[in-house]
């Protein structure tokens, strides 16, 4: 809503000084044109702090063998999806009431690429697998773990990791 009252308080201003309709649009389409550049140096600089998805199974696996105990069971990537964020309960509700038509497809899309990685080892290994992933230069989003001790003392944990990009096609493993 910010972005589009500042537009609109820009148009305002080129429609008191001028009389020309096409001005105005001009005026609009620069703004807007600005507001988006703005939109890409932020998105190119958090992209710059995730890992990349065509190198998340390389990262994964090269800390995997800086730890001796544990052993890889799978690696898989998953299916990538629209990233969309989670709206609170107030916000849906609110778009459910609005009853204002399904706007169209947005011209940069974010993509959620997931890889799921499950290994078995000692419950210390484990811990120091997950402790130097956080330690990472580059940042990467849990999205669910999971611990089974069928085996004990050898534990089995599957981890699903995801990173975010622009492009939907990337390297598959």
């Amino acid at each position: 809503m910010l972005f589009r009252s500042q537009t609109m308080q820009t148009v305002m201003k080129s429609k008191e000084s001028v009389g020309d309709s096409h001005a105005v649009k001009r005026t609009y389409r620069d703004a807007l044109r600005g507001r988006l550049a703005e939109f890409d140096q932020k998105l190119k600089s958090l992209q710059e702090g995730i890992v990349p998805p065509e190198r998340m199974a390389k990262v994964l696996e090269g800390v995997l063998a800086s730890i001796g105990g544990l052993q890889l069971v799978s690696l898989r990537a998953l299916p990538p999806n629209k990233f969309e964020p989670a709206r609170t309960a107030t916000e849906a509700q609110a778009a459910g009431k609005s009853g204002t038509p399904a706007a169209k497809e947005p011209e940069r899309t974010i993509y959620q690429h997931s890889f799921e990685v499950t290994l078995q080892g000692s419950y210390d290994d484990m811990y120091e697998y997950l402790a130097r992933l956080e330690k990472l230069p580059w940042q990467m989003f849990w999205s669910r773990i999971s611990v089974r001790a069928d085996q004990h003392p050898k534990l089995q944990m599957t981890l699903t990791v995801k990173t975010l990009s622009l492009a939907k096609a990337w390297l598959v493993v």
